[in-house]
């Protein structure tokens, strides 16, 4: 059996942009080392681009999706802070599903169920509290993570998946049902996923939108955690207080993780953005390219790096 490749890839909500072009000018310079990829763990934002990739391979329209559908108003209704308090989603994820992904762009569902990749996606239960790992493979993700409880992503609707996977509190904060239980973003408490477990010999590539805190805009989110903890304890939130303390949490389990990367896959080729992205409340046309192409070119001028990863047992 061949060693495993793996391709991780983090969230960031808008600045997952950022991660979906460097995914797909990844699979454009590389297209066979790209579709060798054994497993793929994808996290929030770039759970559906994993999808949208399993469906239509090299024609998945990933920037005409993330330049031209997702920048308007109707997927993001942020004018100030005032807009958390307003009832309404910040993000619309009921939108991007039924919307942009149905009617729009319509997934191959039987093509993205006989995918030969093995594809696993984290998401929140908070009706337990635990991360739980979706996977059309549980055997084999259960060699990654041994210690999670594992469930067959094949036994879902496949919008609905999405729309759990996107669930991010404060910004959608709300919950979604799968089966018996109610599930979130698990973005909110690991913005990417690293396996307990990398059989020896795997390959590994990662792709994240930072591997540092961004402090000045993590302060803001990890103040409105606090306050959406508070409304949570006061009956005010769809969502159990403690989804929150992830919030405030989220630049420390960041570093933790990054740490927890380097220890158990050091040959691990990582890629973050080196320059400025646009926030993840910047909904524009201009905004978004500017975060895809920053991806695109981040793979662009590590090429020769890649090649070397690659070639190199």
């Amino acid at each position: 059996m061949p060693s495993p490749q793996l391709l991780i890839c983090g969230g960031g909500g808008l600045q997952g942009a950022f991660i979906t072009g460097a995914m797909a000018q990844l699979q454009a310079m590389f297209t066979d080392k790209f579709d060798a990829f054994t497993d793929i763990l994808a996290t929030s934002a770039s759970m559906p681009s994993v999808i949208y990739y399993l469906s239509f391979h090299t024609n998945h329209g990933g920037k005409r999706i993330w330049t031209d559908e997702i920048p308007n108003s109707h997927f993001l209704a942020f004018t100030s802070t005032k807009s958390l308090f307003s009832g309404q989603p910040v993000y619309d994820v009921d939108h991007l599903i039924d919307v942009v992904f149905k009617q729009r762009n319509p997934l191959d569902v039987e093509r993205i169920r006989a995918t030969h990749h093995h594809v696993m996606f984290p998401i929140l239960n908070i009706d337990t509290g635990e991360l739980e790992i979706f996977s059309n493979n549980p055997a084999r993700a259960q060699i990654f993570f041994p210690t999670t409880t594992i469930r067959n992503w094949l036994e879902h609707d496949i919008y609905t998946l999405i729309r759990a996977a996107c669930a991010i509190p404060l910004l959608y904060d709300r919950p979604v049902t799968l089966g018996s239980y109610r599930y979130c973003d698990a973005g909110i408490s690991h913005p990417f996923m690293v396996p307990e477990v990398l059989p020896t010999g795997t390959k590994c590539i990662c792709v994240i939108v930072r591997e540092k805190p961004d402090w000045k805009a993590d302060l803001k989110a990890m103040l409105a955690g606090s306050i959406w903890h508070v409304r949570a304890r006061r009956g005010k939130t769809a969502l159990p207080a403690w989804v929150y303390t992830h919030v405030m949490r989220k630049p420390f389990i960041l570093k933790k993780l990054v740490r927890q990367l380097r220890k158990r896959a050091p040959g691990t080729f990582l890629v973050t953005a080196q320059s400025p992205l646009q926030s993840s409340l910047q909904n524009t046309p201009a905004s978004a390219l500017h975060n895809w192409q920053t991806g695109e070119a981040h793979i662009t001028a590590r090429t020769e790096e890649l090649k070397t990863f690659w070639t190199t047992p």
